[in-house]
């Protein structure tokens, strides 16, 4: 009774963290898109007006970060988060990392430096999805709590006592420092330095659990090294087990790509059309799943993007009634568009019949890859 008692509260548990989600995604994704929109295609701003704009989109995306952090510690928790190594080169994949960082510690007259001791064009066999979430999750830290200086960053190859070679990075700053005395919880789940940080700096506490979760999976160690007011130096290691780079295929388009957009809310419809066509695609929308299987049976499109919680007919319903479709409008593939993120929640899509899922907030370079990545191919799920 009791194993049972403690099942059910985590399926509840599960079940209120994905509705919440998904009601917080919905609305982020008008917020954090229009704002992205507004800053790239209005040339009359003034520069009070762009700064106002930077400051939405800084606010969104610490809110988007939060939710991400309490889902992935969910999932982590769970042990629902499989690692997915391939070919990756330590060195460009950290300077990509600080690249995404580098407006930050601009803004804020911070130097940023990368350095890499390895062999050269070698790769290793990493998750690069999992790796970065650490990095970023460190630099961003150390940008964050840094007020003067810079901020330096690190991956050099080392051999363990055990003879086992490891590639150990290295996030440096010169900022407040951490007491030796709080440094043990800084790892521990929503706990960060004193009450005050959270106050001045926000954040859940969640990241270095996260971090820390993430390294350990991957065979790794993650630590630190500090003193109050003399900056601090994060590290970690993971196994360097070199791996063949595969070769990259990307599909060239020489027509606009004809995509068809369904999701029952007109402004995410708005953004999301205009996403598509500034990256240059011709775009036909549906506000429903029903209205989507009517138009995707005339054919002709390279892609459906596909919302998931719909009336009269929902995203996965129609995903199936797509491919029970005769001829090739049943191999176009499907991708889903949904604040739905769970992996549970993207299963079913998979199950459904889709090929891929984005994430809502969207981001435009993860709907871009994703179009490149699927555009020109059919789908083997029909």
């Amino acid at each position: 009774a009791a194993r049972a008692r403690a099942q059910a509260a985590g399926r509840a548990r599960t079940d209120f963290l994905a509705t919440m989600s998904h009601e917080i995604r919905t609305p982020l994704n008008s917020v954090l898109g229009f704002a992205g929109l507004l800053a790239e295609t209005e040339d009359g701003l003034s520069p009070a007006g762009r700064r106002k704009l930077e400051l939405i989109a800084q606010a969104g995306g610490s809110l988007a970060t939060i939710v991400d952090d309490i889902l992935d510690f969910s999932r982590l928790e769970a042990g629902r988060v499989e690692l997915r190594p391939e070919a990756v080169d330590p060195a460009a994949l950290l300077a990509d990392a600080a690249s995404i960082i580098a407006l930050s510690a601009q803004s804020k007259g911070l130097s940023l430096s990368v350095e890499a001791d390895l062999e050269a064009a070698c790769d290793y066999a990493l998750d690069p999805a999992r790796l970065r979430q650490v990095l970023l999750n460190l630099l961003n830290n150390a940008v964050k709590f840094t007020a003067s200086g810079g901020v330096r960053a690190s991956v050099a190859l080392e051999t363990g006592v055990d003879g086992a070679e490891r590639l150990r990075f290295t996030i440096a700053d010169t900022g407040i420092g951490i007491a030796p005395e709080v440094q043990d919880r800084l790892f521990q789940r929503f706990s960060q330095a004193d009450g005050s940080i959270s106050r001045a700096f926000g954040g859940a506490g969640l990241g270095l659990a996260i971090s820390k979760t993430l390294v350990t999976r991957m065979g790794g160690e993650i630590g630190i090294d500090s003193a109050l007011g003399k900056g601090a130096t994060f590290w970690f290691t993971v196994p360097a087990v070199p791996a063949r780079a595969a070769d990259a295929v990307r599909v060239e388009q020489e027509a606009a790509a004809r995509v068809l957009l369904v999701d029952d809310h007109p402004m995410n419809r708005e953004l999301g059309a205009a996403m598509l066509i500034l990256a240059g695609c011709a775009v036909q929308t549906a506000e429903d799943g029903d209205e989507a299987v009517r138009i995707a049976a005339d054919g002709g499109f390279d892609v459906i993007l596909m919302d998931i919680h719909m009336p009269r007919m929902d995203g996965l319903a129609a995903a199936r009634a797509i491919r029970a479709l005769d001829g090739p409008a049943a191999r176009v593939p499907i991708i889903a568009l949904s604040a739905d993120v769970m992996p549970h929640q993207i299963e079913r899509c998979r199950q459904a019949g889709m090929v891929d899922h984005v994430a809502k907030p969207i981001q435009r370079d993860a709907l871009i890859t994703a179009l490149n990545q699927w555009i020109g191919r059919e789908s083997a799920a029909a």
